[in-house]
C-alpha cells in the first residue's frame, strides 16, 4: 500500500509541476491583453503579473518537493509525511476556498487534485510498522 500511495504522490508532484509550467504562461496567453486594455496603471498590472508568476514558482517548487520527497520514499530512504501532508493539505484547502469563492467553478480542481494525491504521502507508514 505505501508503494502506491509513494507512486500516486509522484505523479501528482508531476502534474503539479507542469500545471506550474502551463499556468506560467497564462499571464501573456490569456491575460496580458485585456488587463493592459482595461486601463489600470502600469504599477498595478506589474503588480498582478509579478504575483501571477510568483504563483507559478509556488505551484513549481511545491511539485518539485513533491516529487523529491516521493521519490525518497520509493527508494526507501524515509518519507517527510508532514512536509508532504503541509503541501497537500495547503492545495487542496486553496482550491477548496477558491471554489467557493469563484461560485464552485471547477476549474479549481487542478489544485485540489494533485494537492489529494501529494497529501496522500502522509499515510504512508514508516518502515517496521
Amino acid at each position: 500500500m505505501n508503494r502506491i500511495l509513494l507512486y500516486i504522490s509522484l505523479v501528482g508532484g508531476v502534474v503539479l509541476t507542469l500545471f506550474a509550467l502551463a499556468h506560467s504562461t497564462g499571464w501573456s496567453a490569456q491575460f496580458a491583453g485585456p488587463v493592459q486594455a482595461s486601463g489600470l496603471a502600469s504599477d498595478v498590472v506589474a503588480g498582478l503579473q509579478v504575483g501571477w508568476y510568483f504563483g507559478s514558482f509556488c505551484m513549481a517548487g511545491f511539485g518539485l518537493v513533491a516529487c523529491g520527497l516521493a521519490r525518497r520514499g520509493i527508494q526507501e530512504k524515509g518519507v517527510d509525511r508532514v512536509s508532504a501532508g503541509l503541501i497537500g493539505a495547503t492545495l487542496v484547502v486553496f482550491g477548496l476556498w477558491a471554489m467557493v469563492f469563484r461560485e464552485f467553478n471547477p476549474f479549481f480542481f487542478v489544485f485540489i487534485v494533485p494537492g489529494a494525491m501529494i497529501a496522500a504521502m502522509a499515510f504512508v507508514r514508516p518502515a517496521g510498522r
